[in-house]
């Protein structure tokens, strides 16, 4: 079960998230999650994703682990939905 996340970016590597994450499961399946309000380092970290030529998260637990390497359509839709983040810290919703 997952516990952190790092983030590669053409070589650099940081911790991006360390919380317990929420599981679910059916049809022989599982899934994780968590829910995070993201800080400015979050913010930077997955920015860095979007323009790196190469980027791979790493799903860390107690017993296994796995990469991910990121797509550009990914970091294309990353970018997407960061502006939207951006868009509503600076709207009058709450």
């Amino acid at each position: 079960f997952v516990d952190k996340v790092y983030a590669w970016r053409d070589g650099d590597k940081d911790l991006l998230i360390q919380a317990r994450f929420k599981r679910d499961h059916g049809n022989r399946k599982i899934w994780e999650w968590v829910d995070i309000r993201p800080t400015e380092k979050h913010i930077q970290t997955l920015d860095s994703i979007i323009w790196s030529d190469e980027a791979i998260l790493r799903f860390h637990g107690s017993q296994y682990r796995r990469d991910v390497t990121i797509s550009q359509s990914d970091k294309t839709a990353l970018g997407e939905v960061l502006a939207a983040f951006e868009a509503l810290k600076h709207s009058d919703v709450d």
